[in-house]
C-alpha cells in the first residue's frame, strides 16, 4: 500500500468481515501459475492475506506476501493448505527482490492506491521471463441496493450528493510498461451477508472512514437502522459481486 493511506486502524474489522475472491478467479490465476516458470509467487499489498492463502495450492515455489501496513500483516495467516507463507514489510514501488526472481505477482483490491508508473516497472523487473502479473478487484453489482443506502446517508450528513460507491479504476495497458500481454476478464461471485457482517464490512472500508470522519459512529448507527429494513436480524442475503481481473505476462527470455 502507499504511505499516504493508513489502513492500520481498519485491521481488526478487515480481518473479521472481509472475504476472499472465489474459486473461479483463483483457478484462473492458479492455472497460469502452474503453466508458468517455477519460482516464488508474491501477493503484493496483501493486507491480511485474504488473497495470499489461496496461492499456496497453485504456486510452483514459495508463497510470499508484502504490504506497507504492519497492523494488517500481523493478522495474516502464516500457513494455508499445508504450506507456509512468508510476509514482508515492503513498499510496492521498491520491492526487496532481485531482478527476474519471481514467477508471479498478484495484487488484489489495491493497485488503485499505488501510482502505476511507479509500481508496474518494478513488478516487471522482479518477474522471471514469462512470469505473470494479476491485478483484480471485486465490487457489488450495480443492481444491489446496499451501497446506495450508504450514499444517501453520507449525502445527508454532508449536505451534498455523495457517491462513495465502487467505481472500477481500469489500470493502464501493461504493454506500455514492457509486458507482452494485457487481458481483462470478469467473474461473478455471490457473498453471503447478515446484518452484522454487512455493517462490519462497511466499517472496514477506508472510503467510509474517510467520508464519515469523526461522525463514523453516527453513520454506522444510521446505516444499521436502514439496512435492517432489507436484512432482518434472523436472515441473510446473497450479494452479487463482479470481479474484474487484469493480467499481463512478461516477455520470454
Amino acid at each position: 500500500m502507499t504511505e499516504q493511506v493508513d489502513f492500520g486502524p481498519l485491521a481488526a474489522d478487515y480481518e473479521r468481515y472481509r472475504v476472499g475472491y472465489g474459486s473461479a478467479l483463483h483457478t484462473f490465476v492458479g492455472e497460469r501459475l502452474k503453466a508458468g516458470p517455477e519460482g516464488p509467487v508474491l501477493d503484493l499489498a496483501c493486507g491480511t492475506g485474504l488473497s495470499t492463502s489461496p496461492l499456496v495450492g497453485w504456486a510452483r515455489g514459495p508463497v510470499l506476501g508484502a504490504d506497507i501496513a504492519r497492523n494488517l500483516l500481523s493478522r495474516a495467516p502464516q500457513s494455508a493448505g499445508g504450506g507456509t507463507i512468508r510476509y514482508l514489510l515492503a513498499d510496492a514501488t521498491r520491492l526487496p527482490f532481485a531482478s527476474g526472481s519471481l514467477a508471479g505477482i498478484t495484487c488484489a483490491q489495491a493497485l488503485h492506491w499505488i501510482p502505476p508508473g511507479n509500481v508496474l516497472p518494478e513488478v516487471l523487473r522482479c518477474l522471471l521471463p514469462s512470469g505473470w502479473f494479476f491485478a483484480y478487484w471485486k465490487y457489488p453489482h450495480p443492481d444491489e441496493p446496499y451501497q446506495a443506502i450508504a450514499d444517501e446517508i453520507l449525502s445527508h450528513m454532508h449536505g451534498r450528493p455523495i457517491r462513495q460507491g465502487f467505481v472500477l479504476k481500469v489500470p493502464p495497458d501493461f504493454r506500455a510498461f514492457g509486458f507482452a500481454s494485457y487481458e481483462r476478464h470478469e467473474f461473478d461471485m455471490r457473498i453471503p451477508y447478515t446484518l452484522e457482517s454487512y455493517v462490519g464490512f462497511m466499517r472496514s472500508r477506508w472510503r467510509i472512514k474517510d467520508l464519515a470522519g469523526d461522525r463514523l459512529e453516527e453513520f454506522i448507527a444510521a446505516y444499521r437502522r436502514r439496512l435492517k429494513e432489507l436484512i432482518p436480524d434472523d436472515q441473510s442475503v446473497q450479494e452479487r459481486n463482479v470481479l474484474f481481473m487484469f493480467s499481463g505476462k512478461k516477455p520470454p527470455a
